[in-house]
């Protein structure tokens, strides 16, 4: 009972950005405190529909720890369409997952008590300024103008999001040179702060989703759906890059056993429209546990369930799951399951030790490797020497579609 007073407590000092979210989406017109009860009330009715599907997912019902490669949805983040409309795509049929492991009666779970809410707070306030809005406005071609999150991990400017997310900086320049702009934005409400480029996007991902691009709602497991940005220059010409960014580290060894405390974080928009995304979007924290862990393989945990929260919606893909006790980043909302609230979802996140070894397997190098030394340099190798190909593979099927 401590834990869940504990955790209304911090809903109400973070209520100014959810309570803007709400009251958005249309969810009451009441002051702060009585908008969040309302709040409440709505996540656990099921008669509540989203404006637009919040992370449209196939409703699978979770497999216990650990078992083989899930198949939930890749849901893209926002696609605002020229009205300026997010766009509202039916959902897909689910993907059959394939047969479960047995559960050995020994999983480990977690059984630390809860951080102090000072710590929460302090942890919460670090999360709020490292979190950024990714949004890309498009010039038309059959590329989406679209909104989703990343978290800065390095203090060099460095953001980790999603590929689905990144990858329309592939496109900056279809159909024609500079069509799609994209924004690394800060604050609540979000608003443009820095421009940026790819530092990597896997591969593997692209060569496996391109066609993907001209659905609206295309399935995927959330393999290799990763991505690294370098923060390049100030959106304003005028203001100068900080000489360090508020960044957080994070920890590819990181205890993810279930019953672990987290905290979320992104820029969720599942509720609100398109000149809403542009003009009054909010970022929202909140702190869990996690529910459950999968794994692409065999016996690695790759993705973990951390159920469902006001997260759990579009636009939180790219956006980071961290660590109460340690303050380092553990994983990237990749995927959800679908359900008529955010309360009934259940969000997933791919492990920074996944990435870790994706990033292994696809350039040979760590994380910690490739944040060493030059990145502008090695972003412009990436950029002049394997992204064309890449950008190739979209604009086929943007092409072929």
């Amino acid at each position: 009972m401590e834990f869940l007073a504990f955790l209304k407590s911090f809903i109400l000092h973070i209520g100014l950005g959810i309570t803007a979210v709400l009251s958005l989406a249309g969810i009451g017109d009441s002051p702060i405190q009585k908008e969040l009860l309302v709040l409440e009330e709505k996540t656990a009715a099921t008669e509540v529909t989203p404006l637009t599907p919040g992370w449209a997912i196939a409703g699978e019902t979770p497999i216990p720890a650990i078992p083989t490669p899930l198949k939930p949805v890749i849901s893209p983040f926002p696609k605002i369409d020229e009205t300026g409309k997010a766009e509202a795509p039916p959902s897909p049929l689910p993907e059959t997952p394939k047969p479960a492991e047995p559960v050995a009666e020994n999983t480990p779970v977690s059984l630390l008590p809860p951080p102090t809410e000072t710590a929460v707070f302090d942890l919460n306030s670090r999360v709020r300024q490292s979190i950024v809005n990714i949004l890309c406005r498009s010039g038309g071609g059959g590329v989406p103008s679209a909104s989703g999150s990343g978290i800065i991990i390095d203090s060099k400017g460095v953001i980790l999001t999603n590929a689905h997310v990144a990858q329309l900086f592939l496109l900056r320049d279809y159909p024609q040179q500079g069509s799609v702009q994209c924004y690394i934005r800060t604050g609540s409400p979000a608003r443009n702060a820095y421009v940026a480029e790819l530092l990597f996007i896997s591969p593997n991902w692209i060569r496996e989703n391109a066609r993907n691009l001209t659905q609206n709602n295309p399935a995927g497991t959330g393999e290799h759906d990763y991505a690294l940005l370098r923060i390049t220059g100030s959106a304003n010409a005028s203001l100068a890059l900080p000489s360090s960014f508020p960044a957080l580290s994070f920890d590819a060894s990181a205890d993810t056993t279930i019953g672990r405390s987290v905290l979320l974080a992104g820029y969720p928009a599942g509720f609100l429209d398109g000149p809403t995304i542009e003009s009054n979007l909010y970022a929202v924290s909140s702190p869990v546990t996690i529910k459950n862990v999968y794994t692409f393989g065999t016996n690695t945990v790759d993705l973990l369930s951390v159920g469902g929260s006001l997260v759990a919606q579009k636009g939180s893909s790219g956006g980071g799951v961290v660590d109460l006790t340690t303050g380092k980043v553990v994983g990237v909302f990749v995927t959800s399951t679908e359900a008529a609230t955010t309360g009934e979802r259940d969000l997933r996140a791919i492990t920074i030790e996944y990435i870790q070894r994706a990033l292994l397997e696809e350039h040979r190098n760590s994380l910690e490797t490739l944040l060493e030394g030059d990145i502008a340099a090695k972003a412009e190798q990436f950029n002049l020497g394997v992204a064309p190909t890449l950008t190739k593979l979209l604009t086929n099927a943007l092409e072929n579609r």
